[in-house]
């Protein structure tokens, strides 16, 4: 690859890896990354050190995750890396997708290696419960095929899915099935934090790469996310940018529209899709009357169960990148077995009591209706 660079290419190389660093963000998604993304982009000179940022295409991540991608794919990427290194301290590259792809992170290292003076991969994690519910509130509520497992799951353990929100379903059904209804839309599972590090430490240790991870800050005393990142990217802010670096970038939905739209599916009504039209539903949410989503005691079961699954796995991932512990520890260690035991319990609760639920739709229907007219009155 080296090879085909020409003369000019060559001096341009020679200018950049005396000063320029490569700082690449792998995510993954639902662990602040949009805050990351925007605000490298939009900020003008906010470190010290002279940065620039580019999110990359995913279509370009698909392509080079592969053990041996093309030789000419390689000499292109090579090629424009090299311009984007021009005239930097300290390029940045990221996107959540690298996080499912790490021979792509591999491909990008090897090309770059020879490019850039040091190479640093920064990703981010959060507890599982924490990223699923999330990610649900993100994607999977209006996805139906993944509504159509978590049903499925459901009718499985002989539960009735009227008896549940959305998202109780969704965590029922990953607990069910040992998370596999908790995996990416794209098929690849990530919950892991450990085990998906070290799929990429394993593909990059040997290229001199340095790999960092984090925790999204969620309390006290945990660096705000972007300042974080620039600690660990060996980045100074300037003084004026303390306000900017704490402003969250991918706002959360709101919960009954999350509802109704997942709802709606599950009736067959063809309404937005996993990935489009989020503006639609940012939009409908913005017009929503405040109303406050409260967790009940079986969601915060649910989700100990979760936390508890991951505990081991989560110890390790601390003891190895140096994180506090206390930021994964579960509410409360329950076993599979308690956790469907509580399920059952819930279920035999509530069809007792069925006009609590039935309460529950019709407020949600007034709560729409209510949405369309303040929709009809803003046109």
């Amino acid at each position: 690859m080296a090879e085909s660079l020409s003369t000019q290419d060559i001096n341009k190389l020679l200018r950049v890896i005396i000063l320029a660093t490569l700082i690449l963000h792998v995510g993954p998604g639902k662990c602040g990354s949009s805050s990351v993304q925007q605000f490298f982009a939009t900020q003008i000179n906010p470190c010290i050190q002279k940065t620039c940022f580019k999110l990359l295409n995913p279509s370009l991540i698909t392509e080079l995750n592969h053990d041996e991608p093309e030789e000419v794919l390689l000499d292109s990427f090579c090629r424009q890396l090299l311009q984007d290194l021009e005239g930097c301290d300290c390029l940045i590259l990221s996107h959540e997708y690298l996080f499912q792809n790490p021979n792509a992170v591999m491909s990008i290292c090897v090309a770059a290696r020879h490019l850039a003076d040091q190479i640093t991969i920064i990703g981010y994690s959060r507890r599982q419960s924490s990223f699923l519910e999330s990610a649900y509130s993100q994607w999977w509520f209006r996805s139906p095929d993944r509504i159509n497992e978590v049903n499925k799951s459901l009718a499985k353990l002989g539960l009735d899915s009227v008896l549940f929100t959305g998202l109780e379903r969704q965590f029922i059904a990953s607990i069910e099935n040992d998370f596999y209804s908790a995996r990416q839309l794209s098929g690849y599972s990530i919950l892991d934090w450990n085990g998906s590090y070290d799929h990429i430490y394993q593909r990059v240790h040997e290229l001199g790469v340095i790999l960092k991870c984090g925790v999204l800050p969620n309390k006290q005393p945990y660096e705000p996310l972007i300042q974080d990142f620039c600690l660990k990217a060996d980045l100074i802010l300037h003084c004026g940018m303390t306000d900017a670096s704490i402003e969250i970038a991918n706002e959360s939905y709101d919960h009954n529209v999350i509802e109704a739209i997942n709802t709606a599916i599950i009736l067959g009504y063809e309404v937005i899709g996993p990935h489009d039209n989020n503006e639609i539903v940012q939009l409908l949410s913005s017009k929503m009357t405040n109303s406050r989503k409260s967790t009940s005691v079986f969601l915060s079961d649910l989700k100990s169960y979760v936390d508890a699954y991951y505990w081991e796995s989560n110890q390790d991932l601390c003891e190895r990148y140096g994180i506090d512990q206390a930021y994964f520890l579960p509410t409360e260690m329950l076993s599979k077995q308690r956790v469907i035991d509580i399920i059952y319990h819930e279920q035999q609760r509530r069809s007792l009591h069925k006009t609590t639920i039935v309460e529950g739709y019709r407020i949600l229907s007034a709560k729409m209706l209510e949405l369309c007219i303040n929709l009809a009155k803003s046109n």
